[in-house]
Order: C-alpha cells, then sequence, then structure tokens
C-alpha cells in the first residue's frame, strides 16, 4: 500500500495490520507534511508488518508500537517514538525524539540514525539493540539513560550529552566518523568491552570524553587508525595503549595500560600516573610531554618528546 500527499499530512486514528497472515509493505510519502500512527503498527494478530518506509521531511510520530521487516523514517525530517520498535531487518531514521523510556531491537540489522536521537523531556531511557549489525550514530542527548549493546561495529559523530551512557554491551569496534563529544551527568564510561576505537580516516576525527567525577574506562585507541585527538576529564581514567595525531589531554588520575603516542601533538595528564605495565609516552608537538602529578607503579617509563621538553610537576616512583 502506498499512500501520497502533496505536503498534506496523514493520521492514522488506529491501529495499522496485516489482513492477512501475509506481511504487508506500508509506504507513506507526504513531503512536508506530517504522519502520525495513533496506534500499534504491526502489532496485530498477523503479526508484524513487511516494510515500513516513510519518505517525507516532516515529523513522522509513533504513538504506539511498531513493529516491521524493515523500517526507513523520515530519513530527512524527524521521527517521533512512543512505543518500542523491534525489527527483523535495518531500521534507518533521520533525526529521532523519544517521547517515552522504550527500546528499538534489529534483531541483528543495522539502525542508522543520520540525525541526533534526544528525549522529549529528558527524562526518557532508551536502549538501542543492534545484535551484530552495524549501529550508526550522530548524537543523542536530554535522555535520562541511553544504553547501547551491539556487537558489531558502532559508528559514532556528533554530541552526546545525557545523563548516563550505558556501553558494557559494546563488543564489537567502534569507529569515531567526526568528531564526537560526550559528556554524562557525573556518571562513568566504560567502552572496554570493544575491540578498539579507532578514527574513521587517519588524524581525521577527534574525541572528547567528561564525566564529572566519574571514571573514564577505554580499551586501545588508534591502533588501526589514529585519532586526530583525545580528551578525557574524568575521575579515575583507565588507558590502554592510545595513538593520535594531535593533543592528548586528560585531567584526572590515569592509570596507563600500555603506551602512548601523539606524533605531532602534546601529551598532558594533569593528574597522578600509575604504571600498570611497562609504557613510552612519546610526544612530537612544540610544547611535549607534561605530567603534573606523581608517577607510581614499578614499572618502567620512558618519555619522548621530539620537539618539545618534558614537564614533571611531582614525585616519580
Amino acid at each position: 500500500l502506498t499512500l501520497t500527499t502533496t505536503n498534506s499530512a496523514v493520521l492514522f486514528g488506529s491501529t495499522v495490520d496485516n489482513l492477512t497472515a501475509s506481511a504487508e509493505n506500508l509506504t507513506v510519502a507526504a513531503g512536508s507534511g506530517n504522519v502520525t500512527f495513533t496506534g500499534a503498527v504491526g502489532g496485530g494478530a498477523n503479526g508484524a508488518l513487511g516494510s515500513v518506509t516513510l519518505t517525507g521531511t516532516g515529523t513522522a510520530w509513533f504513538k504506539s508500537t511498531l513493529s516491521a521487516a524493515s523500517i526507513s523514517s523520515n530519513t530527512g525530517g524527524t521521527t517521533e517514538l512512543d512505543g518500542n520498535v523491534v525489527s527483523s531487518g535495518t531500521q534507518t531514521y533521520g533525526a529521532v525524539l523519544i517521547g517515552n523510556s522504550i527500546s528499538l531491537t534489529t534483531n541483528g540489522s543495522d539502525v542508522t540514525a543520520s540525525g541526533a536521537i534526544s528525549g522529549v523531556t529528558g527524562s526518557e531511557n532508551l536502549v538501542l539493540n543492534g545484535g551484530a549489525g552495524t549501529m550508526t550514530l550522530s548524537g543523542i542527548n536530554s535522555l535520562g539513560t541511553a544504553t547501547l549493546s551491539s556487537s558489531g561495529q558502532v559508528s559514532m559523530t556528533g554530541t552526546y550529552n545525557l545523563g548516563q551512557l550505558v556501553t558494557s554491551g559494546l563488543t564489537g569496534a567502534i569507529v569515531i566518523a567526526g568528531n564526537t563529544t560526550i559528556t554524562t551527568t557525573g556518571n562513568a564510561i566504560d567502552l572496554t568491552g570493544s575491540t578498539g576505537i579507532n578514527s574513521a580516516t587517519s588524524g581525521g576525527q577527534s574525541l572528547s570524553i567528561t564525566t564529572g567525577t566519574a571514571n573514564i574506562s577505554l580499551p586501545a585507541v588508534g591502533q588501526a587508525t589514529p585519532l586526530a585527538s583525545l580528551t578525557l576529564n574524568g575521575g579515575n581514567v583507565s588507558l590502554q595503549a592510545v595513538d593520535t595525531d594531535g593533543n592528548q589531554t586528560v585531567t584526572g588520575p590515569v592509570t596507563l595500560n600500555g603506551s602512548l603516542n601523539s606524533t605531532s601533538g602534546n601529551v598532558t595528564l594533569n593528574g597522578a600516573v600509575t604504571l600498570a605495565s611497562n609504557a613510552t609516552i612519546a610526544a612530537g608537538g612544540t610544547t611535549g610531554i607534561l605530567i603534573g602529578g606523581s608517577i607510581d607503579g614499578g614499572k618502567s617509563l620512558t618519555l619522548n618528546a621530539a620537539s618539545g621538553g618534558v614537564t614533571l610537576k611531582s614525585d616519580v616512583g
């Protein structure tokens, strides 16, 4: 079924279901007009719909649950989701508004949001279950908690400003596809379940994480493709090997489980440093290496500032 309007609104006043056990496709082309689904979509006795495709640039509002083989909703506009969404195939959105605490599940297929995901009031929670599919995100803001679960690749860009970002379910690779800033209101960030964090292009994208007094734990960073820069501001910071083209800046006590290398930038560790393994810190920038706190741990540390100096502001050993 295909419904088309010339920039006029479309309203489904009740549920939308398959007439028979055969999964039917639904396409709505409303231009700049809004599309509203008042009742559940694909929740009837005959099961999930086939493909659900909305091609407009207005707002698509799903006030209840949505179940379909695949979903493509207003990739050039906005989609508001107020109920759980389940698909056996891909889910593709533009900007997304979350009106209630809900989950999006793809059962192993890709989920893409080319615009930011935002809460309507700021208190909503979101669970994203991507399975083995690729998860492509362009920012998450104004949510209480966002929980990400995927064994596939996760691509991140944009701003993530929310109460809590739960990432323990991310076990695949994380790709920083554009400059990315993550800020939580005093809740920890732990990405160590991932196989590593890399830039989409060598030295092209930066990552910044701020958690207040909460901890930050990262896997190896930039080992396949270096980031442009890495900035961390939190409580206790735990790092594996890190490779960037530009600056590395850490505010807070840091535990090193690997070496830090900045090809053309500076390395600034503003807090105390604990060596969990032998490590080398190398910096190619004009300022070089600055360590603001004590250095402990009983392991060896090699400091190599190619163009700048080495500044140690506290005790060593």
